[in-house]
Formats: structure tokens, C-alpha cells, sequence
């Protein structure tokens, strides 16, 4: 005779098949869901800086581009780690974007700068296509 099983979710007995893991179809589906609750947490937590990020440079952006100081824009809160896409240019300058605004960081007098500007939407070419001359790839 086998032990008895009780239900990881619930602690109640599992009557049934050997190798049912819960004890009814709701407790199985609750289990599921807070499994998939956890495994997003961390995205959505993510997502919500990349956004605050977004908004950052969007509050900067007086609808042109605009230089700003790197430790003004981390006063603000930026997190310089996160953002969604590196756009290189074709003079291979890059400009670190969230969603549909960006920066380019460069260095003036010494002193470190950010170009804010609002990205335009162009056609993404294919990361595949090596044979287009302008995808030269980065030393």
C-alpha cells in the first residue's frame, strides 16, 4: 500500500491516479498561476524601470535634440544599465535607446554629455544580412 499523498497546494489528500500531483483541477490551476506570477516578476520589474527610463528622457526631449550632462540625467534617476536597443549609426557613433527615445553619450571638455533625441521610426535592417555595406561589424 502506498502512502498517503496530500496536495502541495492545499495539504489535502490526493485520492486518485499515482501520478496526480494535486488534488482537483482548481488546485492544479492555482499552482500554475502563482508559478507564472514568479516567473515574471523579475520582467516586470524590468519593464518598469525601462519605462521610468523612457519617461526620463522624454521629460529632457524639448521637442529637439537636446545635451545634457551625464550626472544630470542620473539625478533624475536614469539607470544608465538599462535600456531596450543600442542604435549604431553609419558614422558607428552609438545611441542607447529606450523604446522610442535615446541618448548619445559623448565627452565635452571633459566632461561627460548625453544627446537626447527622440528615435524615428526606419526600417530595422536584418541582423543577418552581411552582404548589405552598411552592417559592418564593430572591431
Amino acid at each position: 500500500m502506498t502512502p498517503p499523498r496530500n496536495c502541495p497546494n492545499c495539504n489535502k489528500p490526493i485520492l486518485g491516479r499515482l501520478d496526480k500531483k494535486y488534488c482537483s483541477g482548481d488546485c492544479r490551476a492555482l499552482a500554475n498561476r502563482q508559478h507564472q506570477r514568479t516567473a515574471r516578476q523579475s520582467s516586470l520589474a524590468i519593464n518598469k524601470i525601462l519605462w521610468r527610463n523612457r519617461e526620463i528622457l522624454r521629460s529632457l526631449w524639448p521637442e529637439r535634440p537636446v545635451l545634457i550632462t551625464r550626472d544630470y540625467l542620473i539625478s533624475h534617476g536614469y539607470q544608465l544599465q538599462f535600456y531596450t536597443n543600442i542604435h549604431v549609426t553609419t558614422n558607428r557613433l552609438p545611441y542607447y535607446v529606450c523604446y522610442d527615445f535615446g541618448f548619445q553619450p559623448s565627452l565635452k571638455a571633459g566632461v561627460r554629455m548625453a544627446l537626447v533625441v527622440k528615435m524615428t521610426s526606419h526600417a530595422s535592417p536584418d541582423p543577418w544580412d552581411f552582404t548589405n555595406p552598411s552592417l559592418k561589424p564593430l572591431p
